[in-house]
């Protein structure tokens, strides 16, 4: 585990989780019973954290690779 990791919420940890592994933001939306926006709006949050501490992660591999790092996988 990296010694900088973001805080996130835990609809922030679920989000990423779920769409780490690879489901769309409308599956992930419908598992977590929001609206794909809120789903989105959760994984910019996550990014804009990430980019905060100078991890880039634009992609849906970035967000898996750091929240593995990271011990959110």
């Amino acid at each position: 585990m990296r010694s900088q990791r973001p805080a996130l919420s835990e609809q922030e940890q679920r989000a990423l989780s779920l769409y780490a592994s690879g489901l769309k933001l409308q599956s992930v939306a419908r598992i977590m019973d929001v609206k794909p926006s809120t789903v989105k709006e959760y994984i910019e949050r996550i990014r804009a954290k990430y980019e905060a501490l100078g991890r880039h992660a634009p992609t849906k591999v970035h967000l898996a690779r750091n929240a593995q790092e990271d011990g959110y996988l």
